[in-house]
Formats: structure tokens, sequence, C-alpha cells
């Protein structure tokens, strides 16, 4: 009989697929998982409907704007707790998988199984200012508990470690990202020079996209068009030739890039940008197609399969080259040999083998 695993997600079940849905999605082949999610109560027209076969997924709700003040704060927790505490006493779970640092408060003192934090951002420096201290009490106090901390990059393990002592250092497990699991066979995209050229981009749209870049290019490049396909959380600017398309389900995706000449990752770096192992990478060097990304340290090992940039002249280049030879960088062996190295099933395999060891 499976071990039961009460999997706690921070991410709406039904909002674009990530690190939460493939690893939840993976340890159920090894363990009895009942997923519970954070009930995205805002932009619901932009979810997508998501089952998952063979095991049980419940909405766990909030208290809408309850973080506004102390009292609808203490209401929203009491709330939440008595919604997980249900959820255990029906599971009876050996495990409990967290995965964002409030969580820690929903998790009964005399709870005696184990209890994994799945730490796959920095998310005391995404929290807005007024909630940074909040969220880094929460976190230590997460660290503290946990008997098994996954962290997605070799510089959130830094970033856990300067901040809360590196006596934890021994439960720590670099478990990075992946891509989502069946290798595509598809042919090598190459575009034509003197067409339209379509950089495409997916994943959410936040602060933290470079907008800058993007307009400065397509006013430098006529024959540029960018598609940016996922949901958007932040200002966009209105610009010919620059195509929000909104959410596509997973399945979908390399139909609605068809059209692309090459994948961008066009961020700022910042203190939130150099913790991130990026699933979309994994995601991209499966489609086939050139990729140009924004450099910083955690991501150099992708060098072999991505143009590399560090500043708008080096962007501008990247693109005007490959407008005039856009043969993809990395060959088809390659690019098979690097999914199937660094599939979703090989990190949940990570996290079986660090479970079993206990």
């Amino acid at each position: 009989m499976k071990k039961k695993m009460l999997y706690m997600s921070h991410v709406d079940w039904n909002w674009i697929k990530q690190r939460p849905h493939f690893l939840a999605e993976g340890l159920g082949e090894h363990f009895d998982v009942s997923v519970v999610y954070a009930f995205q109560n805002r932009n619901r027209k932009k979810l997508q409907k998501r089952s998952f076969e063979g095991q049980d997924v419940s909405p766990i709700f909030s208290i809408p704007f309850a973080g506004r003040t102390g009292i609808t704060r203490a209401l929203n927790e009491r709330l939440l707790r008595f919604q997980f505490r249900r959820q255990m006493k029906r599971v009876k779970p050996a495990y409990i998988y967290l995965t964002y640092p409030t969580q820690e408060s929903l998790v009964p003192k005399e709870f005696s199984g184990t209890v994994i934090y799945d730490c796959m951002d920095d998310h005391v420096a995404m929290a807005p200012e007024g909630r940074k201290a909040l969220l880094r009490e929460a976190e230590a106090r997460m660290v503290k508990r946990a008997d098994i901390v996954l962290v997605s990059s070799e510089n959130l393990c830094n970033v856990l470690l300067s901040r809360y002592g590196e006596e934890y250092g021994a439960k720590m497990n670099l478990v990075r990202n992946g891509y989502s699991g069946e290798i595509l066979s598809v042919e090598p995209k190459s575009g034509k020079v003197g067409e339209e050229f379509v950089i495409s981009y997916i994943g959410t749209v936040g602060p933290w996209f470079n907008f800058d870049f993007v307009l400065r290019s397509l006013a430098e490049f006529p024959n540029l068009r960018y598609k940016i396909i996922g949901p958007v959380e932040t200002q966009i600017p209105s610009a010919e030739r620059l195509d929000f398309v909104g959410t596509v389900e997973h399945h979908k995706l390399y139909d609605a890039i068809q059209d692309a000449d090459c994948l961008t990752m066009p961020f700022v770096v910042n203190d939130i940008i150099v913790s991130v192992d990026p699933v979309k990478l994994y995601e991209y060097i499966n489609y086939n197609m050139n990729i140009l990304v924004v450099s910083y340290p955690e991501i150099a090992r992708f060098d072999p399969f991505v143009f590399f940039y560090d500043s708008y002249e080096s962007f501008a280049a990247q693109i005007k080259g490959m407008m005039q030879d856009n043969t993809v960088k990395y060959s088809n062996e390659e690019r098979v040999r690097f999914l199937g190295e660094n599939g979703w099933d090989s990190r949940v395999s990570a996290i079986v083998s660090l479970l079993e060891e206990r």
C-alpha cells in the first residue's frame, strides 16, 4: 500500500502548469497523493480546466484581501488552518508537502510525519515591501520545522542559508526544475531571411519582463514581431507587432508557437530572477528552436542551447544574427540527451529517494 501524502500547492490547480503540478502528478506514481491548493479567486477566466487522474484535488479558500488588516489576517489564518486540518483528518498523511512559507502555520505541532518544504522561488524577494518581514519570519519557521528542504536552484540554497543559518545546510537538497516528460518529435525551426521574424515568449508576464528591450527592438527591426503567450500580471504597453495571446493549455503550446522563429526569456535580472531555474528553458529546448535568454550565473549551464545577452546591444545583435542565419544552435541528439536527463520524472525520483532514505 502506498504511503499517503498531503500536497499543499500555493498555485491554483487550474493556473498555468508549473513545478507544483508536475511534481504532484509525478509523486502520485509513488505515493497516495491528495492535493489541496490555494483557490485563485481572481482572473478565473484565465484559468484552465485540469484533472488529476487517479487522485483527489481540493481547493482551500481564503478571505479576499485578508492581508490588509491584522484582524482579517488572523481570521483568514484560522479559516485556512480549519480547512487544512480537516483535510489532514481525512487523508491521515505520512508526508506533508508544502510550497509556500506561510503554510507552516497550518501544520499541527503534534504532527509526527515528515514535513517537506519545496522552496521554488525567493518568496521574500517577490513579496511587496509591507509583507517582506512577515514572510521572512514565516520562512524562518518553515526552514526550522521542515525535515527536508528542497530548493530549485543553487542560488536559492545560498539565500536561505545566509538568511536563516548555515546549520540548516544538511536539510537542503537541490532539485532543479525540469521539462514535461514527453520529448517531441519535431524538426528544427529555421527562419527565412527577409521575411517577418517572430519571437515568442511562453509564461507569466510580470514586473520582471523587460518591455524596454522588446519595444526598442521593435523600433529597430521593422520585420520583427513578438508573440506573448501566458497570463499577464503587470501593466503592458501597446505597440504594433506586440501580440498578447493569453493563456494556452499546456498540451497546445507547441501548436501555438508554430509561427515562431525564436523563443525568448526577456527578463530584468534582479534579486528574484537570479534564484530562478526557469521551467520554460527546458520546454523551449524541447521545441527545437533557437532561444534568446538574458544571462545570469544560475543558467550558465544552458550555454550549449541558448544565445545569451547581457545588454540591449547584445540583445539586438543576437536578433540580427538569427535574422541572417537562424540555424538551430544545438543538434537534435544533444536536445534528446539533455531532455532525457532533465525530465520531471528524474526530479520526482530524486525526491522519492530522499524520502526513502529517512
